[in-house]
């Protein structure tokens, strides 16, 4: 599995809206990414392996959970974003997290590990149980292996509905889909961890809901204008069409126009699976 055919997996865009757009992300899943890493198992003193460190919010997450006295080994493909997580690991002082570049498909990271992580990573990754199964060498009998994935079996739901979301929402998904993305991937980690030898994990689904004036809108628009340069290479649309620049104005209005603003939206889902590396 070459880097050309993870880039190609890969719908969003690397930007500085990019870099937001994760952040935002984080700020509203990181208590639920943080209860399944309890409930996995991860605790002080360990050394995690995470995939796909992204801006660097699930590694600091790992920072605090493993303490001064474990460590945090993040791989990461895309030097741009790398350089972010990096610097505001050093921001925030953290001494425990080392960030490696490279392709998890062909990592090779140094010692043995307690656990394997990650967080809407496997979704972009072809051929994900062999990925798994390749790093798994690198974690010891026992150790934890938690994955979150975004699914998108469950797409959203707006009540009352309005129009601007649901096309930009069916946009969303016919990009995401035509480029490569695996639509249902968390569904899909519980045959994925069996084919990587693993035992059938504990799984749990969580979705966000909220009203008009709720965070997740901000996510949204992040979401669509990193999409954009996907979304004209594909033909799909292109930025004029979409107004990017006013996006979020037209969806407030329209959700005021339609009563939306007292109603309440759902995003979709996101599951997460949970197991241990055979002893035996």
């Amino acid at each position: 599995m070459s880097d050309t055919e993870l880039k190609k997996e890969y719908a969003l865009s690397d930007t500085e809206n990019e870099k937001k757009r994760l952040q935002e992300q984080s700020r509203i899943i990181m208590q639920t990414t943080r209860r399944i890493f309890e409930l996995a198992g991860i605790e002080k003193g360990m050394k995690v392996l995470e995939l796909g460190t992204g801006a660097g919010d699930v590694a600091l997450l790992l920072a605090e959970m493993v303490g001064s006295e474990g460590e945090v080994v993040s791989i990461e493909r895309n030097p741009e974003i790398l350089k972010t997580a990096k610097q505001r690991a050093e921001e925030g002082g953290y001494k425990n997290i080392r960030f490696v570049g490279g392709d998890i498909s062909a990592a090779e990271p140094e010692g043995v590990f307690d656990a394997l992580v990650g967080r809407a990573v496997l979704m972009y990754v072809p051929r994900p149980e062999e990925v798994l199964k390749m790093l798994l060498r690198h974690v010891k009998p026992g150790g934890v292996v938690a994955f979150q994935e975004v699914d998108f079996t469950i797409r959203p739901v707006v009540i009352p509905p309005f129009p601007l979301f649901m096309k930009l929402w069916d946009l969303l998904y016919a990009t995401m889909e035509k480029s490569g993305t695996e639509m249902q991937m968390g569904f899909k980690l519980l045959p994925v961890y069996k084919k990587a030898g693993l035992p059938e994990p504990t799984m749990h689904l969580d979705a966000f809901i909220g009203g008009a004036g709720s965070p997740g809108i901000d996510w949204f628009v992040s979401t669509i204008r990193s999409l954009v340069p996907m979304m004209e290479k594909l033909g799909i649309t292109t930025a004029g069409e979409l107004g990017i620049d006013t996006l979020k104005q037209r969806l407030i209005v329209e959700a005021v126009q339609s009563g939306a603003t007292d109603g309440l939206g759902m995003s979709n889902t996101w599951i997460s699976a949970w197991t241990r590396k055979p002893r035996g």
